[in-house]
């Protein structure tokens, strides 16, 4: 069985070249302004991954709780998209372009698998119903 947390990278790696890609494409092909081309990436690959984290990291194959789990983790993606932007605009200020992109988003993920493992997708215990 593959780690949870191998899983996680695995599709957070497909994410951000999802995420890169976009943000690529849409700043020098489209000359989308840095910061705009940031966020269309990380709502474009956050869909993706939910659904990915959804069925193969966290092995959710209920139905029952799909809005309540989908509204956490677009509320941590809510609160990544800013805190990636603002990373990137301050490093960009002393990195090159597509360094400082990466950088931010480094600086972002292990919030971002913390947030979802322990406030989105939440493993029921025998004990008290949730894990914390």
């Amino acid at each position: 069985m593959i780690p949870q947390l191998a899983k996680y990278s695995l599709i957070q790696i497909t994410a951000y070249l999802m995420d890169y890609s976009i943000f690529i494409s849409f700043t020098y092909f489209f000359s989308a302004p840095p910061l705009e081309s940031n966020v269309a990436g990380k709502i474009l690959s956050g869909i993706f991954s939910y659904f990915a984290h959804r069925h193969y990291t966290f092995t959710r194959e209920e139905k029952a709780n799909v809005w309540p789990e989908a509204i956490r983790y677009f509320s941590v993606l809510g609160l990544n998209v800013p805190l990636s932007s603002g990373l990137l605009a301050v490093s960009s200020q002393f990195l090159p372009l597509l360094a400082a992109k990466f950088v931010s988003d480094v600086l972002c993920v292990a919030l971002s698998f913390k947030l979802t493992q322990s406030v989105v997708f939440r493993q029921k215990s025998v004990k008290d119903g949730q894990r914390f």
